[in-house]
C-alpha cells in the first residue's frame, strides 16, 4: 500500500503564498505566480528570473506598461 507524506517545504509558490503570506516568498516566485505558466522552452522561474534580471530594480517594473512588460519578457499577448 502507498503511504504519501505531506511535506510544508514542497509546497508551490501560490500555496507558500496562501499558508505563509507574499513576505515569505522571493520576488522570483511572486513574478511566476503573476506569469502563471512557462513555455514549451522555458519552465516559468527560468522566465521570472530572466525578466528580474533584465530590470535595474522593481520599481522599473511598475512603471512599464502592459505592452512593455510583454516585450520585456518576449511574452504572448494575453487574449481578453
Amino acid at each position: 500500500m502507498y503511504h504519501i507524506v505531506f511535506q510544508e517545504s514542497s509546497l508551490l509558490p501560490r500555496e507558500r503564498l496562501l499558508t505563509e503570506g507574499p513576505d515569505k516568498l522571493s520576488h522570483q516566485e511572486l513574478m511566476s505566480i503573476l506569469l502563471r505558466t512557462g513555455n514549451k522552452n522555458k519552465p516559468v522561474y527560468e522566465i521570472a528570473q530572466d525578466l528580474l534580471g533584465s530590470l535595474k530594480s522593481l520599481k522599473e517594473l511598475a512603471s512599464m506598461s502592459f505592452q512593455e512588460f510583454q516585450e520585456l519578457g518576449k511574452l504572448k499577448p494575453l487574449s481578453c
